[in-house]
């Protein structure tokens, strides 16, 4: 059977098996999500970096994996901050925002999700890459790289 932190580890090699699909024009680890402003649908919806002209970062896209969707990862587009709603999609699971919602999907620290997600954002990455640094995590907390 496995550990909750296993499963997190299997999820994270989803995501990085994913990431190895997305072109690099679609790829952006600066933002969750990001739709051309003339998009009528994109607010009030759960835009998805799939969608036509968008681009997303490593958790925009794990917005888009059905198994992720089937365990409720969404793309939410508003928030409250101090009593202001501000509009944006962030990704969102079980309650938590962002680098917390990772944490909870796949059962690391937020540290751990910050490192992963946001210490990478100043960078330009291709997803290819960042697959490759997903699993490179993965691999130094047990699991090999070939387990999808």
């Amino acid at each position: 059977m496995l550990t909750t932190r296993k499963v997190g580890l299997h999820r994270l090699l989803q995501l990085a098996k994913r990431l190895e699909t997305v072109p690099p024009c679609k790829f952006n680890m600066r933002i969750w999500i990001q739709q051309p402003s003339d998009d009528k649908d994109y607010y009030g919806h759960d835009a998805l970096p799939s969608s036509c002209h968008t681009k997303g970062c490593a958790m925009g896209w794990a917005c888009c994996i059905p198994a992720f969707r089937k365990l409720g990862l969404r793309l939410r587009s508003e928030r409250k901050i101090n009593d202001n709603v501000v509009i944006t999609n962030v990704p969102y699971y079980r309650r938590s925002f962002g680098e917390y919602a990772a944490a909870k999907l796949f059962h690391i620290t937020v540290d751990e999700a910050h490192a992963l997600f946001m210490d990478r954002c100043t960078f330009s990455f291709t997803p290819k890459e960042e697959a490759a640094y997903i699993r490179k995590f993965v691999s130094a907390n047990g699991i090999p790289y070939e387990v999808s």
